[in-house]
């Protein structure tokens, strides 16, 4: 139970699952909020995150300054999503926010919402419980920053020349999180994987594949088990982004695939943001140094890898 002010995080922000605390915080605005939301804040909701602090900002327009800064509130929500996701497969989602200016401005508040909720690798919205100690290690991870989302900026993709390797890496990723269909799901993770290793458009799923396994582990049974998921999942892939259809006994198998690079995926991403991650490193070079990299580690001497 996080009870009382709840749970630090990010500098002023806490998450608590006391009804007191959040029925004292809905109280703050008066009958703006909406009889509807904020009921279902008071009674159902699993766990409010909240912030109250002195903001400034540039904006004449008191609306437009509150846009702004409910924007940034969402995206550090997004990283406190990703957190919980490296310490284990979930499928939580902070689904609506709002912001108020102070009593003696004058009640006004604006709300958003993310377009899309996040499923677990196997598709289900299904609870998942985290110990205290679990927040604890979520909020801590120091994630890079965030990709960014449709609507953020005028393009109509965020898969723009320039953009880095582990951005597109966090999109793919962020996609196949919000996609309950499992297969469809699998293609986003491996295009996510794809789009972090790859640097030729040659026998990609066996690129991807020895590649991704080479960054997790050294030569050995582990490496070798990495390397067969990562291909198979490739295969399911082809299928979803064919349309192509799936037999009964691989759609028996398709949770348990989705499972699999689900923690591939997630074994990356902590390969890139140790503090010295020579993988990190790598990737943000060239594609020919990159290319070096990846191939030393898979084909040089056994204390060369990660």
């Amino acid at each position: 139970m996080i009870s009382g002010r709840g749970e630090r995080f990010a500098d002023d922000y806490y998450i608590t699952r006391d009804r007191s605390r959040i029925t004292a915080l809905l109280e703050r605005f008066g009958n703006a909020l909406g009889s509807v939301e904020a009921r279902y804040l008071a009674d159902r909701a699993k766990a409010v995150v909240y912030r109250s602090s002195d903001t400034e900002g540039d904006e004449v327009d008191l609306g437009t300054f509150l846009e702004k800064a409910l924007i940034k509130d969402m995206l550090r929500l997004k990283s406190l999503e990703l957190g919980l996701w490296l310490v284990k497969d979930n499928a939580s989602l902070f689904d609506r926010t709002w912001i108020a200016a102070p009593p003696d401005r004058g009640i006004m508040v604006h709300t958003n919402t993310w377009a899309s909720r996040n499923s677990s690798a196997d598709g289900s919205f299904r609870a998942v419980p985290f110990s205290i100690e679990e927040l604890r290690i979520a909020r801590s991870i120091q994630t890079p920053q965030l990709p960014l989302y449709i609507r953020q900026n005028d393009s109509p993709t965020s898969l723009q020349k320039g953009s880095e390797r582990f951005s597109r890496f966090q999109y793919f990723i962020g996609a196949a999180r919000s996609i309950p269909d499992v297969a469809l799901k699998i293609a986003q993770y491996c295009s996510g994987l794809e789009a972090l290793v790859s640097t030729s458009q040659q026998e990609l799923s066996h690129q991807v594949s020895e590649r991704v396994a080479a960054v997790l582990h050294p030569p050995g049974d582990d490496r070798i088990t990495t390397y067969k998921l990562v291909k198979q999942a490739y295969g399911f892939r082809s299928k979803a982004v064919h349309g192509a259809t799936f037999k009964p006994n691989e759609v028996a198998q398709l949770k348990q695939i989705s499972k699999g690079i689900d923690r591939v995926c997630r074994a990356v991403f902590e390969a890139y943001i140790e503090d010295t991650s020579p993988f990190r490193e790598a990737l943000e070079t060239s594609d020919e140094d990159l290319n070096g990299f990846l191939i030393q580690i898979l084909l040089g001497s056994a204390a060369s890898t990660l």
